[in-house]
């Protein structure tokens, strides 16, 4: 078999020519390849405008799925954020905090006033005999035997001490007494009945 392009001799069961100058379609090859006149320029010029179609295609797959899959991860990546935020998890615990806090605390007690039934006290009235009596006592505890008696609103000392210091002394110590008992004047007389002295109180 001879190459019809450089003319070199072929053995048979080759597809082209071996010569690495020449590289011919022997055979059936060239027949399928040559369809028509001038088919083999038109095939080997279509060839690298299908490989760039399909690349380009191959690329523009690969470039929409990078961007599906990045916006995909910054949304899950922002949940994460969200669901690990130290920030915002401390925030949502004192929030709970804060509500469960009041319903804890126990209920304020209702105030209840506690009637008396009791009387109020009532105030005394006044006793000029028993003031009469104190102060005779401490005449009494003074060594000056006197006697004190109540008269209205007077009170009557009878005694033979009525010139004492002593027993002037017990009656202006006692005065006041004798005033709130409602005593207004005091007098001092001897055993005789003899008028001494006089003292409004």
């Amino acid at each position: 078999m001879v190459c019809p392009r450089c003319g070199k001799p072929v053995v048979a069961g080759y597809v082209r020519c071996p010569d690495r100058t020449c590289r011919q379609l022997l055979g059936r090859a060239q027949t399928r390849s040559t369809g028509s006149p001038g088919g083999t320029v038109a095939r080997r010029s279509s060839l690298p405008f299908l490989a760039i179609a399909g690349g380009g295609a191959v690329g523009l797959v690969v470039v929409i799925w990078l961007l599906a899959r990045g916006g995909g991860g910054g949304g899950g990546g922002g949940g994460a954020g969200k669901a690990t935020d130290p920030a915002a998890g401390a925030g949502a615990q004192e929030l709970g905090e804060t509500a469960v806090a009041p319903a804890s605390a126990p209920p304020p007690v209702p105030r209840t006033e506690v009637f008396d039934p009791s009387p109020a006290p009532v105030p005394s009235a006044p006793n000029p005999r028993g003031a009469a009596a104190d102060l005779e006592r401490a005449l009494r505890r003074q060594r000056l035997w006197s006697t004190v008696e109540v008269f209205g609103e007077r009170a009557d000392i009878r005694s033979n001490a009525c010139a004492e210091a002593g027993l002037a002394a017990a009656v202006e110590g006692a005065r006041e007494a004798l005033r709130t008992a409602g005593l207004t004047r005091l007098r001092c007389l001897e055993q005789s009945g003899r008028v001494v002295f006089t003292r409004d109180l």
